[in-house]
């Protein structure tokens, strides 16, 4: 027997089960394993992954109060999920989460951070100072900070006002790094770092969003990628 038909086998059984004990559980089951096929996994060869997941949680649509919301995560860091609520704005006045799993020694968490514009780890390495938006390029506000990308797990830009030339803005990366299995976020650029320190936005227990992230990133990692 194959292994999706092993896997077909395998939710039929569970929904028999729940059958039998009355407790409606068939049609949850059934609706996320028909999304797991849904969902597209984009990977990069550093091991960054990402996907959106906006059609696949109430839970989280209720958190970010955004019109688009995407799941990341890094190979290097199996536990650790970015929860990014995309405003689909040109400020990228973003927010997200941080979600830690379990991991040993450490119980699960999310903190709710602030995040500017989606980068890769992988594309900044590879940067040459000045980063494309949709018309042109701005320069970085401070030089990017090679041994803090090296140790990220995930990054950001934000942009900040400037006078550098003839461009109205730059950019700052915020580096989301794993220091003893706990997610830390830091960034060179001072005003940057006071608004991180103050940043502060309450909508949903952090107990909620682990579990809600724990079940969606069971379903998309499940699909192919």
């Amino acid at each position: 027997m194959s292994a999706i038909s092993n896997e077909k086998l395998k939710y039929v059984l569970v929904c028999v089960v729940a059958v039998w004990s009355g407790l409606g559980l068939c049609n949850e089951l059934l609706r996320d394993e028909k999304n797991s096929s849904k969902y597209s996994v984009a990977c990069n060869g550093s091991g960054e992954c990402s996907v959106e997941i906006t059609d696949l949680s109430v839970r989280l649509n209720k958190a970010c109060e955004s019109p688009r919301i995407s799941m990341s995560w890094n190979k290097r860091a199996e536990n650790l999920y970015l929860i990014s609520c995309d405003c689909e704005c040109t400020s990228h006045d973003n927010s997200g989460w941080i979600v830690q799993l379990d991991a040993v020694d450490r119980k699960p968490s999310a903190k709710n951070v602030p995040l500017g514009r989606d980068i890769t780890i992988e594309k900044l390495e590879s940067s040459s100072g000045e980063i494309h938006d949709i018309y042109s390029s701005h320069p970085m506000c401070e030089p990017i900070d090679r041994k803090a990308l090296r140790n990220s797990i995930f990054a950001s830009l934000f942009k900040q006002p400037t006078t550098i030339g003839a461009n109205p803005y730059c950019y700052s990366v915020v580096y989301i790094v794993e220091n003893n299995s706990v997610p830390l976020i830091f960034t060179g650029n001072e005003q940057l770092k006071r608004y991180i320190k103050e940043f502060e936005v309450d909508v949903v227990s952090g107990r909620e969003i682990q579990e809600e992230v724990e079940r969606v990133s069971g379903i998309v990692r499940g699909s192919k990628y």
